[in-house]
């Protein structure tokens, strides 16, 4: 049986672990889509030291939320949401921005993503949240699905260039 809780310090190697799998499993699927976004995805050499920095701020914080989905005392799976204000164009003041969201692919399909989801739009709720925001590959049509099935629509499109070589 799938459990869900919040992270602790002792589980910050375990979430750095995660958010490799997550960020290969999606950089791999944005480079399929888009090869020419190869110079601006590769990542700093202390990655998985700036990760689980991150993620103990998180911990600590007031405004932020790691939750970790557990299967007979493994991780399967975790999420992150952090607290902002929104930019002051529009009616909405806070915004919660669901960071990472990730489930182990031997566990996909059996609800753990909307478990975790649940407890986090609840907690965001709570810490006066007025809307949801986060950031998918544009290719994640699985990602979308499911998203969209919770509610979520699409708001505005992200586009990049480096202009380093221009």
């Amino acid at each position: 049986m799938v459990q869900v809780r919040k992270a602790k310090i002792v589980d910050l190697e375990t979430l750095v672990r995660l958010e490799a799998e997550l960020r290969d499993n999606q950089f791999d699927m944005l480079l399929g889509f888009r090869p020419q976004a190869k110079s601006i995805v590769e990542f700093k050499p202390d990655i998985e030291d700036m990760v689980g920095d991150y993620c103990r701020r998180l911990i600590y914080s007031s405004r932020g939320l790691v939750l970790i989905a557990e299967e007979n005392g493994k991780a399967v799976g975790y999420l992150i949401m952090a607290i902002r204000k929104a930019i002051p164009l529009f009616d909405v003041e806070v915004l919660a921005e669901l960071m990472d969201l990730y489930v182990r692919e031997g566990h996909r399909g059996q609800g753990i993503a909307t478990m975790m989801k649940d407890i986090a739009f609840e907690w965001a709720k709570s810490k006066g949240a007025e809307c949801i925001t986060l950031d998918t590959i544009p290719n994640n049509e699985h990602a979308k699905s499911i998203y969209e099935h919770w509610g979520m629509f699409p708001f505005m499109i992200n586009l990049r260039m480096d202009i380093r070589d221009h």
